[in-house]
């Protein structure tokens, strides 16, 4: 018989690389690829929460950005203002690690065709826009997209005009610029109206009518108590509840301003500022002088109700722990000795942070794309690489799961796997259990994944590994960036083939680690899931989904 079919398309086994006759939403991936195309929602999810900052392996930041850009305006021009309450929803609840996609997002909503739609997002600036920095970034944003008419200038007065004055007070005294933007810039070209004469007075000072402070506030007060040369900056911070921005440089050497200040510091304050208190030897253990300091530290950063309130992301809590670990900064000459409870509290504090897992008792593999695209240091302003954040978001689902085992992957190699039935060597790559359990601390587990040779990407190996092991699982996850592109096998018909095997429904999440448009989940299978990497509510997802 004449080999025919070694010329045609093979439907149950096809290379990667290849498109699979009448199966819908395949599409060329930046690799070269073939992947499935996620829905526009979906997409605009991943930018919303991931951002594109610093791009991806195969993508610049810019080209990201344009086509996250159009994808977002696409969105809002079908949804609406249900899409407007999504971008809230997304940056009240702190399920991104920065909010700036977010205020990108409602700057195109407040930009669109839509008059209603138009008048909705304006509505919701204060909510999304909640500090004064976040106002200059939207102002920066907004600037690019449309001029300043009545009804955009209306809403950003009413961010100042709805404020109590305390709040207002703190507002423009602590954040006073960002992005080319004052508040007297901004207060000039809204043409806000004060309410009361409160108000009116502070305004003044912002405008440059007065050259002090007015006594609208405590926080007021105590700002100008300082501009009046009172340098009992300790008993001021204690008495007003002042912040470290309104305190002149030279002060913030002294070890009792950093006392006062810890006091009553916010989450993200405290977790920015861990190295310059630890610089100024306030985490130095049983010393007079820093004891107080250590251990306050330690018991707000393992207070679940403190973290839970701050809606501080595990991104920020991560690069705490590893610049802190590190013992100096990424820039500057700032340097110091870290402490071991404090290091930690952080670890302990970035379980917090996720929303609650219950267990599914499920047999569970995670798996872990550490090809070459994944690392690059491209993920939510992380300093670290995507397949080291990847080691460290599966930890959250391994800490909680009894039942796990971690492997990571690349392409097919000397021990990977390109059919079920044989191993064949390609060189450097394939899958392997990785040695990380879940009483291992983060930075190790950083370093231990960081180590792994380099690769070609082939997302089939996880189910092939198990084929070829006779592993019994109810769930794969996969974390990659999606850029599947050199295995002879797609991956959902890998699972298909691993399922026969079993002879049960196993489970598929993907969790993609990158702003991008795919995804190896095929879109019509009700067994696999698509979730978006270091979303807050991924861990809880992909155990829902499992159960």
């Amino acid at each position: 018989m004449k080999p025919y079919a070694r010329h045609t398309i093979n439907r149950v086994q096809t290379p990667q690389s290849t498109k699979v006759p009448g199966v819908k939403k395949q599409v060329r991936n930046s690799a070269g690829g073939i992947s499935f195309k996620i829905s526009k929602l979906d997409y605009m999810k991943r930018f919303l929460m991931l951002g594109t900052e610093g791009g991806t392996y195969y993508v610049n930041e810019r080209k990201l950005t344009i086509d996250a850009a159009k994808n977002v305006e696409t969105c809002i021009n079908k949804g609406g203002t249900e899409i407007v309450d999504l971008i809230v929803e997304i940056s009240t609840q702190g399920r991104a690690s920065n909010n700036d996609a977010a205020i990108f997002c409602l700057a195109i909503a407040v930009s669109c065709k839509d008059a209603k739609v138009r008048k909705y997002a304006l509505t919701k600036i204060p909510e999304v826009c909640r500090i004064g920095t976040h106002l200059f970034t939207f102002m920066a944003y907004v600037k690019t997209m449309r001029g300043f008419g009545r009804g955009l200038k209306q809403g950003i007065a009413k961010w100042y005009t709805d404020k109590h004055i305390d709040s207002l007070a703190y507002q423009v005294l602590k954040y006073q610029q960002r992005d080319g933007w004052e508040h007297r810039d901004v207060l000039r070209l809204c043409h806000a109206m004060p309410i009361n004469e409160e108000q009116n007075k502070l305004f003044s000072y912002i405008v440059g009518k007065r050259d002090t402070v007015p006594k609208v506030s405590g926080y007021a007060v105590g700002v100008r108590e300082i501009q009046e040369g009172n340098k009992n900056y300790s008993k001021l911070i204690y008495e007003y509840n002042l912040t470290r921005e309104v305190i002149p440089t030279e002060a913030l050497n002294n070890k009792d301003v950093w006392e006062a200040l810890l006091q009553n510091m916010p989450m993200t304050a405290l977790v920015r500022n861990l190295g310059k208190m630890a610089s100024m030897q306030l985490h130095v253990p049983f010393t007079k002088h820093a004891e107080n300091s250590l251990n306050l530290t330690i018991s707000k950063l393992t207070d679940p109700i403190a973290i839970s309130r701050s809606r501080i992301h595990p991104i920020a809590l991560m690069n705490a722990l590893l610049v802190y670990k590190q013992g100096h900064g990424i820039k500057g000459s700032l340097k110091w000795e870290p402490n071991g409870k404090v290091c930690d509290a952080l670890e302990e504090a970035f379980y917090m942070s996720f929303d609650s897992i219950e267990p599914t008792g499920k047999n569970i593999m995670l798996a872990l794309d550490v090809s070459g695209s994944m690392s690059w240091e491209g993920i939510a302003g992380l300093h670290m690489n995507c397949r080291e954040a990847s080691a460290i978001l599966a930890m959250a689902t391994m800490r909680t799961e009894p039942n796990t085992f971690i492997a990571g992957f690349t392409s097919a190699g000397s021990n990977g796997y390109s059919d079920p039935n044989t191993s064949r060597g390609y060189g450097r790559g394939g899958i392997s259990m990785l040695p990380i359990t879940a009483k291992q601390d983060l930075t190790s587990v950083v370093k231990s994944i960081s180590d792994l040779d380099f690769g070609a990407t082939d997302c089939s190996l996880p189910m092939l590994y198990c084929i070829k092991k006779n592993i019994d699982v109810d769930a794969i996850v996969i974390y990659t960036d999606n850029e599947t592109w050199s295995g002879n096998i797609h991956p959902w018909q890998a699972l298909e083939k691993y399922q026969d095997k079993v002879g049960h429904e196993v489970k598929l999440v993907v969790v993609g680690m990158t702003a991008t448009r795919f995804s190896i989940a095929k879109p019509d299978a009700p067994n696999m899931l698509d979730v978006v990497g270091f979303d807050t509510n991924t861990p809880a997802a992909i155990s829902n989904f499992i159960r």
